[in-house]
């Protein structure tokens, strides 16, 4: 009695304390978002999710409008969620990226789900903390902080959610289901297609625990083709995308693609070049799929092992249909960006798959090995897990810096954004907000009038809207200086800050004085990103690089007057503008 009493408070401290390891990197990503996300459209959001508010504001808003080919998607079900939110925040993006955050914990449920149903019991904790460490890792920050990417994670969570369904639900729910995830699947990414595939060999696994009838094969079937018409009904292929082709004539360079997608997750965070490093990575997760499948195919007649693997294998085919489909649309651009962030998530799939893959073939390849060989084959294990696990950590770490050089991005896109009609910066705009300015600009303002942007656009080039009546010039704010002159423009330079934000400015004003000595600015300038920023910036935000640069066209200026230049620390959130120490006189 003493001895039970004495282990249950150590057991239940035990399972907390697990829990809390699972709960971890969720709350880090949590934070984080919290910490830097930024209530801006970006990229797509500006001709993706935009004109269904724009059309809303019409009255010319309809169904066509949400199934829409975006490039090569039908993002169907992302639209009616971001619309959905949206009318509910009018339009704050902030609110998307915890509906983003709240997708990758579908993911991990689903997770929890296929292990415990799979008979992953005994390695259930690290297979989950090991699953939340990949979900969410710093690696991933464009989708946790890019709100148009709940049409990555929508389908993502549909997907996982159908492989323990397909297998685990009762006939004929688990078709029910299958069809109403694979759907939403087929109408959020253009890979969603992939989902019928991967599932119906799940479906054959839960047919075959049955005796119903096949009826349900037709309506499996007759769903999926007619998906795939309605989906490629009026399809055109994105005009600016490379030829479908191209990787069939460069197959190298297609396997150098698929190979650093797949080792993106494991890429970063020492010295060795980060694409280098990911095609390593990812060559070792192949070759150890093809050993697992290898293994369960020449194994096939023992119908347990099939049972307990093949959802694990489907789920491995997830990150491996989403890396070859990329390949055959982006191989063009080079293997360097299948790195790119908001690829991660799809790719953090087959070694999480793998966790699973390898303790259940090991097990069952050393039944009859001594126990010896049992340890050796263990230790061998335990060696190649270790080197994963320190390149998972490495780069959940090194990461952690990008997420708050990101968000100054960010605020400096929404002060362009907020000036786009007195103070135009068409190539900083192309480059930070949108590739069309005009788009960017038709768009803010239909936004404007209703509410939807904050603050709201200026409709005035004086600074004296936006500068703090206290401010004449401090030191603490930054301060400015003239470099050198050259032909046809002037160097300006120096350091900006927000000091009741303990950091750097979001962006810099340049203001002339007119002819009534009131300033009027002239350019937006852009603060300084690092190129190596300091692990303690994801805390500390006075971290940060505060120096800037501008060249300013000398055409900015009056013709034929003397102007008196001076440089504004400016805060995108508040709308305000704090001068700095200094100033310069130009003529032009």
């Amino acid at each position: 009695m003493t001895t039970e009493t004495s282990r249950f408070p150590f057991g239940m401290t035990l399972k907390r304390s697990r829990n809390l390891l699972i709960a971890a990197p969720p709350l880090v990503i949590g934070l984080l978002i919290f910490r830097n996300g930024v209530d801006i459209p970006f990229l797509d959001e500006w001709d993706g999710t935009a004109p269904l508010f724009e059309k809303m504001m019409a009255g010319t808003l309809g169904f066509a409008d949400f199934f829409a080919q975006h490039n090569e998607h039908r993002i169907l079900f992302p639209r009616l969620i971001a619309f959905g939110l949206g009318r509910l925040t009018h339009w704050n993006v902030r609110a998307e990226l915890f509906v983003i955050w709240f997708l990758a914990l579908v993911c991990l449920f689903n997770i929890r789900e296929l292990t415990w149903r799979s008979g992953q019991k005994n390695s259930n904790f690290w297979l989950l903390f090991s699953s939340s460490v990949l979900l969410f890792s710093p690696l991933s920050f464009e989708n946790f902080l890019w709100g148009f990417q709940i049409g990555f994670l929508l389908p993502l969570a549909c997907l996982t959610a159908c492989i323990w369904v397909a297998t685990y639900v009762r006939h004929p729910l688990n078709f029910v289901f299958a069809i109403l995830l694979c759907t939403i699947c087929t109408f959020s990414i253009a890979s969603g297609l992939t989902s019928w595939l991967l599932t119906t060999p799940l479906l054959a696994l839960g047919q075959a625990r049955s005796t119903s009838p096949k009826k349900w094969w037709a309506v499996w079937i007759c769903s999926f083709l007619f998906e795939v018409i309605v989906y490629f009904y009026s399809y055109e292929k994105p005009a600016h995308h490379p030829s479908l082709s191209w990787s069939l004539g460069h197959p190298i360079s297609g396997v150098e693609y698929v190979l650093a997608f797949l080792g993106s997750p494991f890429s970063y965070g020492t010295k060795l070049p980060p694409l280098s490093l990911g095609l390593g990575m990812g060559g070792l997760l192949v070759l150890l799929l093809l050993i697992a499948v290898t293994y369960v195919w020449r194994s096939r007649d023992d119908r347990d092992l099939v049972a307990n693997v093949l959802p694990w294998l489907m789920l491995a085919m997830v990150a491996l249909s989403t890396a070859i489909l990329t390949m055959i649309g982006r191989s063009e651009f080079g293997a360097a960006q299948a790195q790119t962030s908001r690829y991660v998530t799809f790719a953090v799939m087959l070694p999480i798959a793998l966790l699973a893959l390898a303790p259940a073939v090991r097990s069952h390849w050393t039944r009859s090995f001594s126990a010896r060989g049992q340890l050796a084959i263990k230790a061998a294990s335990f060696l190649l897990l270790s080197s994963f696990i320190l390149m998972a950590c490495l780069s959940f770490v090194a990461e952690l810096p990008v997420w708050s050089a990101f968000r100054q991005t960010r605020l400096y896109a929404k002060a362009l954004v907020s000036f786009i009609n007195v103070v135009p910066e068409p190539e900083a705009v192309t480059k930070r907000v949108f590739p069309s300015d005009g788009r960017v600009q038709t768009a803010a303002n239909a936004l404007n009038r209703f509410g939807y942007l904050r603050p709201t656009l200026l409709q005035s080039s004086l600074v004296r809207n936006v500068a703090d009546p206290a401010s004449s010039g401090s030191a603490s704010f930054g301060e400015f200086q003239m470099i050198e002159g050259k032909p046809g423009q002037v160097e300006l330079a120096g350091q900006a800050f927000l000091p009741d934000k303990a950091g750097p400015a979001d962006a810099v004003l340049i203001t002339y004085d007119n002819a009534d000595g009131e300033p009027v600015i002239c350019a937006i300038a852009s603060i300084g990103i690092p190129r190596e920023a300091k692990l303690r910036v994801a805390w500390d935000s006075s971290a940060l690089p505060a120096r800037w640069k501008r060249l300013l066209p000398l055409d900015r200026l009056p013709r034929g007057q003397q102007c008196l230049l001076k440089a504004w620390s400016y805060d995108a959130e508040a709308a305000r503008a704090y001068r700095l120490q200094g100033s310069a006189t130009v003529t032009r």
